[in-house]
């Protein structure tokens, strides 16, 4: 009877401590390791890490082999045991997470670049179901990864406080590794239901803000230094009045080619879902268009910001009101595709998910 099957998981399927592994030894290097297997350790770390978010570091081995899209013993060629795989999701998250510090503080000013880096920190934390029991197991698999993290995400976050003092953002005496470890012991005691930063993190990351010229500083950190002038004010229109002249203008400098005489307006109101406007005082700095297929998707396409205002994080803010509005059209899913240079801006600042697609040239 199903019924009578136990369930099944990484550590009770394939007993590795207890007489000869059942899973044959590899001879194939890294280097050479075939597309189709390197994909396949691809989504299985990726099945993972949506399933341990889901259910815990415990959870049973079919689930992540069916999420995978792939059978149990692919799962065992790649991850032996369960210590393995729970090494391979963090390592790479964490190395991601690391990497996304850089990437923020190119698409982003460096306050904002902070705060969204800290975000996804808090995530990371907040949905680690499990983790801190994994590194109390005394599983030796284990010992590296807390050096590990704090190795790699420790610098990143420097470089991030840094650069938020010196734009006179944040004081200038706070250590990166005191901070991180503060923000993972409150998000892991008191995780929010959306893995945001909890109230006792937000209240921790008020007290980095600016102190007075006054106050005294600790050596050796760079010292802040004030904004020679707050920037003007950006409006964000859903749907706003634009003339064709001032889009087709926007477009021609934001993806560097001569202008032209497109009727956005006609093209506008007969296919878009809607459409974001940014403005400021001297007119339009940003515009997104989102299409849709009038059910549960809708699809961003080419975003743009004028040269003067870039890096005020106009960007991100165009893909936040496109995502408010298509939610309260009813979409599930907003789309994007971009080339490999605006990854940073799309995963990192604005928050989509990596999945695979498919492009076929029509002309």
């Amino acid at each position: 009877m199903w019924n009578n099957v136990p369930l099944l998981t990484i550590r009770n399927l394939v007993p590795l401590t207890q007489g000869r592994s059942t899973v044959p030894p590899s001879n194939e290097s890294p280097r050479r390791a075939r597309a189709d297997a390197r994909k396949n350790a691809d989504a299985l770390l990726a099945a993972a890490r949506t399933v341990f978010a889901a259910s815990g570091v415990d959870a049973p081995a079919r689930e992540i082999a069916s999420a995978a899209g792939v059978g149990i013993g692919t799962l065992y060629r790649h991850f032996p045991n369960r210590a393995d795989l729970v090494v391979g999701v963090f390592t790479t998250e964490i190395d991601a997470t690391a990497a996304a510090a850089d990437e923020l503080l190119r698409a982003l000013p460096p306050g904002e670049a902070l705060d969204r880096w800290i975000e996804r920190f808090t995530r990371f934390v907040a949905t680690k179901q499990g983790l801190s029991a994994a590194l109390r197991s005394c599983d030796p698999a284990f010992d590296a990864l807390p050096a590990y993290l704090t190795g790699k995400l420790g610098p990143a976050l420097g470089t991030l406080l840094d650069a938020a003092a010196a734009a006179g953002e944040i004081r200038a005496d706070v250590d990166p590794l005191d901070l991180l470890l503060a923000m993972g012991d409150l998000s892991h005691r008191a995780p929010s239901t959306d893995g945001s930063p909890n109230p006792m993190v937000r209240l921790l990351l008020d007290g980095l803000r600016a102190r007075p010229a006054s106050a005294p500083r600790a050596p050796g950190r760079t010292g802040s230094r004030p904004s020679a002038s707050a920037p003007p004010s950006i409006r964000y229109e859903w749907r706003g009045t634009v003339t064709d002249d001032e889009v087709n203008a926007l477009h021609a400098e934001a993806f560097e080619h001569g202008p032209s005489d497109d009727r956005w307006n006609d093209h506008l109101h007969r296919l878009s879902l809607g459409w974001v406007a940014a403005r400021d005082d001297d007119g339009l700095v940003g515009f997104v268009n989102v299409v849709w297929d009038g059910l549960a998707h809708a699809f961003v396409l080419d975003t743009a910001v004028a040269g003067r205002a870039r890096r005020r994080g106009i960007g991100v803010g165009l893909i936040e009101v496109a995502r408010e509005h298509a939610a309260a059209a009813g979409c599930e899913w907003l789309h994007v595709d971009f080339e490999d240079h605006l990854r940073g801006f799309y995963l990192d600042a604005c928050g989509f998910s990596p999945t695979d697609a498919g492009l076929i040239r029509l002309r």
